[in-house]
Protein backbone atom coordinates (compact mmCIF):
# COMPACT_ATOMS: atom_id res chain seq x y z
CA UNK A 1 0.00 0.00 0.00
CA UNK A 2 1.62 3.37 -1.02
CA UNK A 3 1.29 6.62 -0.02
CA UNK A 4 -1.36 7.64 -2.07
CA UNK A 5 -3.50 4.28 -1.56
CA UNK A 6 -3.15 4.80 2.17
CA UNK A 7 -4.94 8.69 2.15
CA UNK A 8 -7.51 7.61 0.00
CA UNK A 9 -8.78 4.48 1.97
CA UNK A 10 -8.23 6.92 5.33
CA UNK A 11 -10.76 9.75 3.13
CA UNK A 12 -13.00 6.79 1.93
CA UNK A 13 -13.29 6.24 6.05
CA UNK A 14 -12.32 2.60 6.04
CA UNK A 15 -9.13 3.46 7.63
CA UNK A 16 -9.76 5.92 10.57
CA UNK A 17 -7.35 7.95 12.41
CA UNK A 18 -6.60 6.33 15.89
CA UNK A 19 -6.27 3.09 13.79
CA UNK A 20 -2.79 1.54 14.69
CA UNK A 21 -0.33 1.05 11.34
CA UNK A 22 1.97 -1.83 11.45
CA UNK A 23 5.48 -1.87 9.49
CA UNK A 24 7.55 -4.33 7.87
CA UNK A 25 10.54 -2.69 6.14
CA UNK A 26 12.06 -3.97 2.85
CA UNK A 27 15.89 -3.26 4.38
CA UNK A 28 16.06 -3.39 7.47
CA UNK A 29 18.57 -2.06 9.71
CA UNK A 30 20.67 -3.20 12.50
CA UNK A 31 18.12 -2.19 15.23
CA UNK A 32 14.87 -3.30 13.65
CA UNK A 33 16.68 -6.39 12.76
CA UNK A 34 17.14 -6.72 16.63
CA UNK A 35 14.06 -5.88 17.63
CA UNK A 36 12.98 -8.85 15.15
CA UNK A 37 14.94 -11.36 17.15
CA UNK A 38 13.83 -10.32 20.23
CA UNK A 39 10.31 -10.36 18.93
CA UNK A 40 10.56 -14.19 17.82
CA UNK A 41 11.81 -15.16 20.74
CA UNK A 42 9.32 -12.86 22.74
CA UNK A 43 6.78 -14.64 20.90
CA UNK A 44 7.83 -18.01 21.78
CA UNK A 45 8.34 -16.84 25.48
CA UNK A 46 4.83 -16.29 25.60
CA UNK A 47 3.51 -19.40 23.88
CA UNK A 48 1.57 -17.39 21.30
CA UNK A 49 0.55 -18.65 17.71
CA UNK A 50 1.43 -16.22 15.27
CA UNK A 51 2.06 -16.12 11.85
CA UNK A 52 5.49 -16.83 10.58
CA UNK A 53 6.63 -13.42 9.42
CA UNK A 54 5.20 -11.76 12.81
CA UNK A 55 8.31 -10.67 14.05
CA UNK A 56 9.14 -8.90 10.64
CA UNK A 57 6.79 -6.00 11.69
CA UNK A 58 9.15 -3.87 13.85
CA UNK A 59 7.24 -0.47 13.86
CA UNK A 60 4.06 0.59 14.77
CA UNK A 61 2.26 4.29 14.54
CA UNK A 62 -0.97 5.61 14.25
CA UNK A 63 -3.56 7.44 11.79
CA UNK A 64 -3.76 11.01 12.52
CA UNK A 65 -4.92 12.22 9.70
CA UNK A 66 -5.15 11.53 5.50
CA UNK A 67 -1.64 13.61 5.44
CA UNK A 68 0.27 12.64 8.52
CA UNK A 69 1.04 9.79 10.74
CA UNK A 70 1.97 10.14 14.87
CA UNK A 71 4.18 7.74 16.45
CA UNK A 72 7.16 7.28 19.04
CA UNK A 73 9.91 6.87 17.13
CA UNK A 74 13.35 7.80 18.07
CA UNK A 75 14.25 10.70 19.23
CA UNK A 76 11.14 11.48 20.29
CA UNK A 77 6.96 11.54 19.47
CA UNK A 78 6.18 13.43 16.39
CA UNK A 79 4.66 13.98 13.33
CA UNK A 80 5.61 12.39 10.06
CA UNK A 81 3.69 12.70 6.89
CA UNK A 82 2.74 9.41 5.21
CA UNK A 83 4.92 10.19 1.97
CA UNK A 84 7.68 9.99 4.44
CA UNK A 85 6.55 7.40 6.59
CA UNK A 86 6.28 5.10 3.45
CA UNK A 87 9.60 5.28 2.39
CA UNK A 88 11.45 1.95 2.66
CA UNK A 89 8.29 -0.07 3.90
CA UNK A 90 7.47 -3.25 2.19
CA UNK A 91 3.87 -4.12 3.70
CA UNK A 92 1.67 -2.46 6.54
CA UNK A 93 -1.06 -4.03 8.48
CA UNK A 94 -3.88 -1.34 9.72
CA UNK A 95 -5.28 -2.75 13.23
CA UNK A 96 -7.85 -1.56 15.50
CA UNK A 97 -9.51 -2.64 19.16
CA UNK A 98 -11.61 -5.52 18.96
CA UNK A 99 -14.53 -4.36 21.26
CA UNK A 100 -14.31 -0.92 21.27
CA UNK A 101 -14.36 0.81 17.40
CA UNK A 102 -15.65 4.17 17.97
CA UNK A 103 -14.70 6.53 15.91
CA UNK A 104 -14.65 9.39 17.99
CA UNK A 105 -12.65 7.69 21.15
CA UNK A 106 -10.50 6.62 17.75
CA UNK A 107 -9.75 9.96 17.47
CA UNK A 108 -9.42 11.00 20.34
CA UNK A 109 -6.54 8.28 20.59
CA UNK A 110 -5.22 10.51 17.31
CA UNK A 111 -4.83 13.22 19.69
CA UNK A 112 -3.62 12.14 22.82
CA UNK A 113 -0.65 10.95 20.23
CA UNK A 114 -0.33 14.80 19.25
CA UNK A 115 -0.27 15.64 23.16
CA UNK A 116 2.86 13.50 23.47
CA UNK A 117 4.18 15.54 20.04
CA UNK A 118 3.46 19.10 22.02
CA UNK A 119 5.21 17.63 25.42
CA UNK A 120 8.16 16.84 23.18
CA UNK A 121 7.79 13.32 25.20
CA UNK A 122 11.08 11.58 24.19
CA UNK A 123 11.64 7.84 23.33
CA UNK A 124 12.66 5.69 25.77
CA UNK A 125 16.04 4.65 24.24
CA UNK A 126 16.32 2.46 27.23
CA UNK A 127 14.03 -0.17 26.79
CA UNK A 128 15.68 -0.84 23.01
CA UNK A 129 18.75 -2.34 25.03
CA UNK A 130 16.54 -4.02 27.25
CA UNK A 131 15.24 -5.57 24.56
CA UNK A 132 18.42 -6.97 23.56
CA UNK A 133 19.62 -7.83 27.28
CA UNK A 134 16.68 -10.31 27.72
CA UNK A 135 17.15 -11.85 23.88
CA UNK A 136 20.22 -12.63 24.46
CA UNK A 137 20.64 -14.12 28.24
CA UNK A 138 18.37 -12.07 30.77
CA UNK A 139 15.59 -14.89 30.64
CA UNK A 140 18.31 -17.67 31.18
CA UNK A 141 20.07 -15.44 34.25
CA UNK A 142 17.06 -14.53 35.63
CA UNK A 143 14.71 -17.87 35.82
CA UNK A 144 13.50 -17.38 32.40
CA UNK A 145 12.38 -13.76 33.13
CA UNK A 146 9.06 -13.14 30.81
CA UNK A 147 8.97 -10.38 28.56
CA UNK A 148 7.01 -8.14 29.71
CA UNK A 149 8.47 -7.77 33.54
CA UNK A 150 11.44 -6.37 32.49
CA UNK A 151 10.81 -2.90 31.49
CA UNK A 152 10.36 0.13 34.56
CA UNK A 153 9.43 3.18 32.54
CA UNK A 154 5.97 3.99 33.46
CA UNK A 155 6.10 7.31 31.69
CA UNK A 156 6.88 6.25 28.33
CA UNK A 157 6.60 3.62 25.72
CA UNK A 158 8.21 1.88 22.79
CA UNK A 159 6.45 2.71 19.64
CA UNK A 160 3.73 -0.21 19.96
CA UNK A 161 3.11 0.59 23.65
CA UNK A 162 2.45 4.20 22.92
CA UNK A 163 -0.36 3.51 20.33
CA UNK A 164 -1.70 1.14 23.11
CA UNK A 165 -1.41 4.10 25.90
CA UNK A 166 -2.84 6.63 23.60
CA UNK A 167 -6.21 4.14 23.18
CA UNK A 168 -6.33 3.77 26.70
CA UNK A 169 -6.07 7.12 27.43
CA UNK A 170 -8.64 7.44 25.31
CA UNK A 171 -11.51 5.55 26.85
CA UNK A 172 -11.48 2.94 24.33
CA UNK A 173 -12.20 -0.33 25.49
CA UNK A 174 -9.46 -2.46 25.01
CA UNK A 175 -10.90 -5.75 27.53
CA UNK A 176 -7.40 -6.27 29.17
CA UNK A 177 -6.62 -7.63 32.39
CA UNK A 178 -3.62 -8.35 34.34
CA UNK A 179 -0.10 -7.29 32.98
CA UNK A 180 -1.93 -6.52 29.71
CA UNK A 181 -3.08 -3.85 30.60
CA UNK A 182 0.92 -2.51 30.89
CA UNK A 183 1.30 -0.93 27.34
CA UNK A 184 5.00 -2.09 27.33
CA UNK A 185 3.33 -5.84 27.19
CA UNK A 186 2.36 -5.14 23.26
CA UNK A 187 5.14 -4.61 20.80
CA UNK A 188 4.85 -4.69 17.62
CA UNK A 189 4.83 -8.41 16.58
CA UNK A 190 2.41 -9.42 19.78
CA UNK A 191 -0.10 -7.02 18.19
CA UNK A 192 -0.42 -9.06 15.47
CA UNK A 193 -0.20 -11.86 16.67
CA UNK A 194 -3.33 -11.39 19.38
CA UNK A 195 -5.47 -10.36 15.74
CA UNK A 196 -5.12 -13.94 14.91
CA UNK A 197 -6.14 -15.39 18.50
CA UNK A 198 -9.36 -17.25 19.24
CA UNK A 199 -10.77 -13.93 20.94
CA UNK A 200 -8.71 -11.76 19.90
CA UNK A 201 -8.31 -7.56 21.42
CA UNK A 202 -7.69 -6.56 18.12
CA UNK A 203 -7.95 -6.80 14.74
CA UNK A 204 -6.87 -6.04 10.87
CA UNK A 205 -8.97 -3.93 9.11
CA UNK A 206 -6.66 -3.67 6.11
CA UNK A 207 -3.40 -4.60 5.10
CA UNK A 208 -1.45 -4.27 1.63
CA UNK A 209 -0.31 -7.35 -0.66
CA UNK A 210 3.47 -8.54 0.19
CA UNK A 211 6.48 -7.25 -1.37
CA UNK A 212 9.78 -9.41 -1.04
CA UNK A 213 11.74 -8.33 1.53
CA UNK A 214 15.39 -9.36 3.80
CA UNK A 215 14.46 -12.15 6.17
CA UNK A 216 15.58 -12.03 9.58
CA UNK A 217 18.08 -15.22 10.24
CA UNK A 218 17.28 -16.62 14.15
Amino acid sequence: MIAQQLTSAIVSGSVLPGDCVLYRYSRPGPIQRMIARTQRRALADLGADAPADAHLFTHAGMVFDCWLSVEMTSPRARLIPWTRRMEGVAEIRIVRPAADQSPALLRQAAVEGYEDVFRRIRYPHREILLYWAWSWGWQKLHGKTPFYTVFRSRERNVCSGSVVDWWTRAGLALGLAGLDTWPEAWYPARLLADCLQPAPHFQIVAHDAPKPTQEIAP
